[in-house]
């Protein structure tokens, strides 16, 4: 069952729809602190872009700083087989092409990601491609975005953390 998140934001980004649709993600991340956290990521999203049938996996490295309570040391995973759900992509405001893969590579990305967990655990992520701006500024200017939720395994807690960091094509 998809999110009200989901929808509107599918909504949205139909209104500059891409060729691209999100497949399946993936990822780790670990978190310190109490009250005010840091941390570090790897995400990773397969996409399929139907204009050539290419399915492919992008993967995020990146690292950042958020709000949470729960334990001083922790993170959540999830895998590839794992319930996950994903948005239509928006093209962003700096493409006015098409868009392909190769699109979302290379510059700096942010992930916005928001979650609970405890043992088991749900969250979403905001996800932005080639952003002009690091959080905790908005990334009001980027190439393409999407919306992604899931199910985790994650240490007790509940928090928001913003990530900025880099998007490889495997």
């Amino acid at each position: 069952m998809s999110s009200i998140v989901k929808t509107l934001f599918t909504l949205v980004a139909d209104l500059r729809p891409s060729t691209i649709e999100f497949v399946t993600s993936a990822g780790a991340d670990a978190t310190g602190g109490e009250a005010v956290t840091g941390g570090v990521t790897i995400q990773g999203i397969q996409l399929k872009d139907n204009s050539n049938g290419k399915i492919k996996w992008l993967t995020f490295y990146g690292a950042g700083a958020g709000v949470g309570l729960g334990t001083p040391i922790g993170g959540s995973a999830s895998t590839p087989d794992f319930p996950s759900f994903g948005s239509s992509v928006l093209r962003g405001m700096t493409n006015w092409g098409t868009l392909e893969l190769t699109d979302l590579i290379g510059g700096m990305g942010q992930i916005w990601a928001f979650g609970a967990g405890a043992g088991a655990g749900v969250s979403g992520s905001l996800i932005f491609f080639n952003t002009l701006v690091p959080p905790p500024m908005p990334p009001v200017v980027f190439k393409a975005a999407l919306w992604v939720e899931g199910a985790i395994i994650a240490s007790p807690g509940v928090g928001v953390m913003g990530y900025s960091g880099i998007w490889i094509l495997e």
